[in-house]
């Protein structure tokens, strides 16, 4: 092969398989496997065929591609009318630099050589940055502060917002029944989010909090671990003495500077996958799926599929387990004055475990809709189907916080402990509507009640009963009132929100319908 060709040959490999290798790279992933290896070497043979065979004009498309290719993974959030831009201006540089005679081979070294130098940068500027140190106040005993357990359990729908159709409800509503009984909770199975999304519900709920527009607490561009700086629960906490620890993935941050142990687990990493109960071939699917996730141009393209045919996270597949495990051993290490907060991705989809906490083949997986589009629905099929495979998960989270409750039974510490367990909105399981302002007249009150309903269990310190408060009322508006050693009676003309359009964040007010 002519030495320009093997230039082509090198070039094209690395720009295309680069972004591969970074994410790899990025989720500590071994660059030894199959799964990254066969790829790689997949591409790197097609690439040595176009190079050995084209001529000038189709080398230089071929560079003109891959560059619009690196750069729709840079630029990560544009929208359709941004690319398609882009690509004319792309197309106008290729026709400037042929007539000048100047190749994108010559480019490539000097692109090549920027994006090496910007990584370097950026990986020298990550490791020097810390998380910032807590400000802990002097002069106040933690051994007569009880420890606090604070658990989000994502996408986990209330008691009395399931929906009696499916076949299982009844049986799970009285598992759940069962369960914050024998653990000495209050249920609150009326208890419902103000909010769809997570990035709304969550930075309200700890700051005490009802805003009536969307993503408040981050702007408009949230990216995704955007830091949650104002959070009133912790700050509060933090004047009385109490350490914070915190067990987060990288969907929000929750480190800011009230903090004194933050321990993070990667979201919808494909080191989920590597597992030998996957067959290679699910792996290679599974973490190829991933990573084109993470390229725009792909990710559009990948919408007009089916929700369940190419897996676009892996949800709380060996990261939920992991997380209780270790707030079980940091539990057993500090006895006092701790909150311990977690956000765990469960019983959140796609539907990974099988009640006894085995992982599903990859086939199996689901999401909560059958049909993607502004407004991710189910036939009545699919619909029965996702809560099945939804309850089942829910088995295993149940099994886990046994094991975690049950820890700290036999520590002796749980009847002192107060314990808050709530969701963050309903589990979206919609049959046909989600909760946007277009749909607000032919919406379903099941509907509703799946998109807000959320779980609320509180055990207080030294509450040594089971007891149900079924009275109907938000997330705060319950929390501020037993947070606080006084019985929640119920709230009047309750309110939720409703996106003004899918991605926007104007939100309009809409009355929760009763349970």
């Amino acid at each position: 092969m002519q030495p320009s060709k093997l230039i082509h040959w090198a070039f094209w490999s690395f720009i295309f398989l680069y972004p591969f290798f970074k994410f790899f790279f990025h989720h500590q992933y071994p660059l030894t496997t199959w799964e990254f290896l066969l790829p790689c070497f997949f591409f790197i043979l097609i690439f040595g065929l176009l190079a050995l065979f084209l001529k000038n004009g189709a080398v230089d498309i071929i560079y003109l591609v891959l560059f619009y290719f690196l750069l729709s993974f840079v630029f990560g959030n544009l929208a359709w009318g941004e690319f398609v831009g882009m690509a004319f201006l792309f197309f106008g540089l290729f026709v400037c630099l042929k007539e000048a005679n100047l190749f994108f081979s010559r480019m490539a070294g000097v692109f090549i050589a920027g994006i090496l130098f910007v990584d370097v940068i950026l990986a020298i500027s990550n490791k020097i940055h810390q998380d910032p140190t807590p400000q802990i106040p002097k002069d106040i005993s933690l051994l007569d502060k009880k420890n606090i357990l604070y658990l989000i359990v994502d996408e986990h729908i209330g008691v009395d917002g399931m929906p009696l159709s499916v076949p299982q409800t009844q049986g799970m509503k009285q598992k759940l029944d069962s369960f914050y009984e024998k653990y000495h909770f209050t249920l609150f199975p009326k208890a419902y989010s103000r909010y769809f999304q997570s990035n709304d519900s969550i930075p309200n709920t700890l700051n005490g909090t009802d805003l009536p527009q969307g993503q408040a607490y981050f702007g408009k561009e949230r990216r995704e671990g955007a830091l949650l700086a104002s959070n009133q629960f912790f700050e509060n906490l933090k004047k009385e003495g109490y350490r914070i620890h915190v067990y987060q993935t990288n969907y929000l941050d929750f480190c800011n500077s009230f903090v004194d142990e933050c321990h993070r687990f990667s979201k919808n990493s494909p080191l989920a996958i590597n597992d030998k109960s996957y067959l290679l071939i699910e792996r290679i699917f599974v973490t190829s799926s991933l990573y084109l996730y993470t390229n725009s141009i792909f990710k559009e393209v990948l919408k007009s599929f089916s929700p369940d045919t190419f897996p676009s996270i892996t949800g709380s597949l060996n990261v939920v387990p992991h997380m209780l495990e270790e707030i079980g051993e940091d539990a057993r290490a500090h006895k006092s004055g701790t909150l311990f907060f977690a956000h765990i991705l469960m019983p959140h989809y796609p539907y990974v475990y099988d009640p006894s906490c085995k992982p599903r083949p990859v086939s199996q997986w689901k999401g909560r809709a059958e049909f993607s589009g502004d407004s991710p629905k189910n036939s009545i099929s699919s619909y029965q189907e996702r809560y099945g495979l939804y309850y089942e998960q829910m088995d295993c989270l149940y099994s886990l916080l046994g094991s975690l409750f049950d820890g700290f039974i036999n520590q002796g510490d749980f009847n002192g402990m107060t314990l808050v367990v709530h969701g963050d909105h309903g589990s979206r399981i919609n049959l046909e509507y989600d909760p946007f302002a277009k749909f607000k007249d032919r919406i379903s009150a099941q509907d509703i009640l799946t998109s807000f309903s959320t779980l609320l269990a509180i055990k207080k310190s030294f509450q040594l009963q089971g007891t149900i408060n079924s009275n109907e009322g938000g997330l705060n508006a319950i929390l501020k009132e037993e947070l606080n050693d006084r019985e929640f009676t119920g709230e009047n003309d309750g309110v939720v929100y409703f996106a003004e359009s899918p991605g926007s964040v104007k939100l309009v007010p809409y009355p929760m319908v009763l349970f």
